[in-house]
């Protein structure tokens, strides 16, 4: 279910809105929950390294 709303946000909002880094980090705080620990550090990695835009 994360997973699905994280690929809506980016395509209808764009990489770079906040609203992505929320849909990430619930993601990967799923991951993290079934012991996908490195899946879920990835994602949180590819996120920071995207910051938002300004004033969002």
């Amino acid at each position: 279910m994360h997973g699905d709303t994280l690929e809506a946000r980016r395509r209808s909002l764009g990489q770079d809105h906040p609203d992505i880094l929320t849909s990430a980090n619930n993601l990967a705080g799923a991951l993290a929950d079934l012991r996908q620990f490195a899946a879920a550090e990835q994602l949180l990695r590819d996120a920071r390294a995207k910051p938002p835009r300004p004033g969002r």
